[in-house]
């Protein structure tokens, strides 16, 4: 609590690290409050979508790796979910990223090993299972 008495920008930041990573929620929010009264941007955590889907992908995510799994290249992915090509690459950077991989082949690979088991992207679409862009 001594950080965010001190109140420089630094300290406010560390503090409010440091609640984040304890889960003290209620402090880390008076805090980034307070980081956001001073200008300085504090990020608000993932998204619902994220908290809740395998490996944290969000619906639309996971839709893209289980494509990528399928050999299918970005431009492929964006005309079958009908998104931009842009947020395509998009979201198959954020997939690679929270699998901790870094090719396709290991997206591939993460799919296989437990991903699978969420469907086929285009049903799932189909069905109204379908993510905001």
């Amino acid at each position: 609590m001594a950080l965010v008495l001190a109140g420089d920008d630094d300290a406010l930041t560390a503090a409010h690290a440091r609640f984040v990573a304890a889960g003290g929620t209620a402090a880390a929010a008076v805090v980034a409050r307070r980081l956001r009264e001073r200008g300085i941007a504090v990020a608000r955590g993932p998204d619902r979508g994220s908290r809740s889907g395998p490996a944290g992908l969000t619906p639309r995510e996971l839709d893209v790796a289980l494509l990528i799994a399928q050999g299918l290249r970005n431009a492929e992915i964006a005309g079958r979910v009908h998104l931009s090509l842009r947020t395509v690459e998009h979201h198959a950077a954020a997939v690679m990223r929270k699998l901790g991989v870094h090719n396709r082949t290991e997206v591939a690979a993460a799919v296989r090993s437990g991903l699978a088991e969420h469907g086929d992207p285009a049903e799932r679409t189909r069905r109204g299972v379908r993510s905001p862009t």
